[in-house]
């Protein structure tokens, strides 16, 4: 999450739009590249496409949207280099942590109703290739004491989606679920298809097939070239001492973007600390 200086906070899409067309061609650190705290990726295996690449692409955050970035890039044509200062899913990042839900309710955003959609399916044929279990569909309990707009908004988006949702009386809630208390709710709802997923675990898979699917893993800390500023990114410096050089440069770094890029979302967006309960 995040909030702009005046006071304003930004919403989520807005947050992921700038991101996602911002042109970011710098990014900066000074800290010494740290040992990481996960296992070696292993080594690069066989790449799926032998023809022509369409262009290196250097993925920097192994992160959820880093690692999904540089695997599909890659299997795309792309060759593909993936940076991480501390590792897949380490405790500092955004993805960090064991588990994290994932729902397909979202009020009347449907975009992120449809994003759901195709995680799902996306998830369901990886676990299926990659013999692993990594979402975990639990269904969820939605409890309102007050106003459910928010609820009935995401009715449609979930039913064209396929997404069935069970909207029981409080009663015959209280029956289904004894073990809880409603008192004072005024609504329920029961979302079937959400779940969680074991966060921590799936960016590591995902960087090991990054890796085994033919693209590059490199433990280090990133430096823009002084001088580069205004200028097409062609390379930037490891903390390794080595320089990494693509044709293309995504910057996937969460709460980390504010300082790497002080000048283009430093003002708009400041990191706030979230307390996780298991």
């Amino acid at each position: 999450m995040g909030e702009r200086d005046t006071g304003r906070r930004p919403t989520r899409r807005e947050v992921l739009a700038g991101l996602a067309t911002a042109a970011l061609t710098s990014v900066t650190s000074t800290a010494a590249a740290p040992q990481t705290e996960e296992q070696p990726l292993g080594s690069p295996g066989p790449r799926r496409s032998s023809g022509p690449k369409r262009g290196r692409v250097a993925v920097v955050g192994a992160g959820a949207f880093g690692g999904w970035t540089a695997l599909m890039l890659l299997r795309r044509g792309y060759e593909v280099a993936l940076v991480d200062a501390w590792g897949p899913g380490n405790s500092r990042a955004s993805s960090g942590g064991d588990t994290r839900v994932i729902r397909g309710m979202y009020g009347p955003d449907q975009i992120y109703t449809d994003w759901v959609v195709r995680a799902f399916e996306i998830w369901r044929e990886e676990s299926q290739r990659w013999d692993i279990d990594l979402y975990r569909p639990t269904g969820a309990l939605w409890m309102f004491r007050g106003e459910d707009a928010y609820a009935r908004a995401s009715l449609p988006f979930l039913r064209r989606a396929g997404l069935a949702v069970d909207t029981p009386s409080v009663a015959d809630a209280a029956r289904r679920w004894p073990q809880i208390r409603f008192d004072g709710v005024r609504a329920v709802y029961y979302e079937h298809a959400a779940g969680y997923l074991r966060a921590r675990e799936s960016c590591r898979v995902v960087a090991e097939h990054v890796v085994a699917e033919g693209g590059e893993w490199i433990l280090a800390n990133v430096k823009l070239p002084s001088g580069a500023g205004g200028r097409q990114l062609k390379a930037v410096q490891l903390s390794s001492g080595d320089e990494l050089q693509a044709d293309h440069f995504v910057f996937a770094c969460g709460p980390w973007l504010t300082s790497l890029f002080p000048d283009v979302v430093g003002h708009a967006l400041r990191p706030t600390r979230q307390e996780v309960f298991y």
